[in-house]
């Protein structure tokens, strides 16, 4: 399955290293600006002409969303029925969402950028490269698995829109304004429309979670790498201690051990960083998430399995992957921390106590105990600065969605 995946990834690079995007194979975030210029967020060039043609895009990517919205608010002042309205505000939640998680990226450019270098500079390394590399591997095919991920969601979502296309309804229509009175003319622009429309808006839904995806990942792997890099610190210690003289021992011991907690340092701030984006990609995927969820099946078991069902079911799938997933992000730096709290355990028990070296000994461990403070505040990650995020807040979305669903087949009763 390794092999299969890397195969699979080599050919996707190479594919887009013959289409000149010069420094692909280098770059672990490639795929994720790709998924990031589809859905008009973010390209830099320095190149005029590609910059005016990206602000043009944008724009387009940007307004693209009031053609779903007037045509579901056609349909609510046309049919005035409970399932028009709920998908008006279908519409209106998840265009809200993304407006959010665009304004949220905007807003935290600078700490993207930092934390990209943190991942990018590989700052942390082992005595063993070849540990190093296979993790950094891994966190390279994980943030292109996702990004492929969305790519596939917007292949399968393009097959299925000629078959949407043809069948008129109520949901993935267009406007009085862009409609023509021709049946084969109105079919072919609603199928221009999908084909445009589906890459940017899957794009733009799923385009945090894909970004925070690599983030995490990548921060992880500079842990486990600075875990075994502390691992092989705390070796290179119990032996010294064994065979040094005191002072000189405790001379090069403080030298490395400031080595360490400055990486540390480093790595926590970055974590932080990484958390607060996580909370509010979260905090904002899950309350769309409350309220779409059961608002689709709804829909679904209101108007009965058609063409435009595929699409929807595809949808709630999707939306419940995602905050799944953005759950289990939240706990990726446990297991880690955990090994390094025991490590920095085993380093206190291993230095020597001395009445000549007391001042330095109580300093020492009064800086691990703030060491492991701290990698041990930045394993938990909170919506809303209280609620912590985990996989049972994902149980509670599944709980609160059927609640949804069943009062809303009550009111349609």
């Amino acid at each position: 399955m390794g092999s299969f995946v890397t195969v699979f990834l080599y050919r996707w690079k190479f594919l887009l290293n013959r289409l000149c995007l010069k420094g692909f194979e280098d770059d672990p975030f490639a795929f994720v600006d790709i998924i990031s210029i589809i859905g008009g967020i973010y390209y830099k060039s320095e190149n005029v002409w590609k910059q005016r043609i990206w602000k043009i895009y944008r724009i387009f990517a940007s307004i693209h969303f009031l053609i779903p919205l007037l045509y579901s608010i056609e349909n609510v002042l046309k049919d005035t029925d409970i399932v028009s309205l709920i998908w008006c505000g279908i519409v209106i939640c998840v265009g809200l969402s993304i407006c959010v998680n665009e304004i949220i990226l905007r807003r935290s450019y600078k700490a993207l950028v930092k934390i990209r270098k943190f991942i990018n500079d590989k700052s942390n390394a082992t005595s063993d490269p070849q540990f190093d590399s296979s993790i950094r591997n891994v966190f390279s095919q994980i943030s292109q698995i996702a990004s492929l991920i969305v790519i596939a969601m917007i292949i399968v979502d393009e097959i299925l829109s000629p078959v949407v296309a043809m069948h008129e309804d109520r949901y993935f229509g267009l406007p009085r304004f862009l409609s023509t009175s021709n049946s084969i003319a109105k079919g072919m622009t609603r199928f221009v429309y999908l084909i445009v429309f589906i890459p940017i808006w899957v794009s733009k839904v799923f385009n945090a979670a894909v970004e925070i995806t690599a983030l995490v990942v990548g921060c992880r792997s500079e842990l486990k790498i600075f875990t075994k890099g502390f691992e092989e610190f705390l070796d290179d210690t119990r032996e010294q201690a064994e065979t040094l003289p005191r002072e000189v021992f405790w001379k090069c011991f403080k030298i490395k051990l400031r080595f360490q907690i400055e990486l540390h340092v480093s790595l926590v701030n970055t974590q932080r960083m990484v958390n607060e984006l996580l909370s509010q990609f979260f905090m904002v995927t899950y309350y769309r998430d409350v309220i779409v969820i059961g608002s689709m099946i709804f829909i679904i078991l209101s108007e009965g399995f058609s063409a435009k069902s595929g699409v929807i079911v595809l949808s709630i799938l999707t939306f419940f992957a995602e905050c799944w997933w953005l759950s289990m992000l939240s706990e990726f730096f446990d297991d880690s921390t955990e090994t390094l709290e025991e490590l920095m355990d085993d380093l206190m028990v291993t230095i020597p106590y001395s009445k000549e070296n007391h001042s330095d000994y109580q300093q020492l461990r009064t800086t691990l105990t703030v060491i492991k403070m701290n990698a041990h505040e930045c394993t938990s990650v909170k919506y809303a600065g209280v609620f912590l995020i985990s996989i049972e807040t994902f149980s509670q979305l599944v709980d609160i969605s059927y609640s949804v669903l069943t009062f809303l087949l009550n009111i349609g009763v």
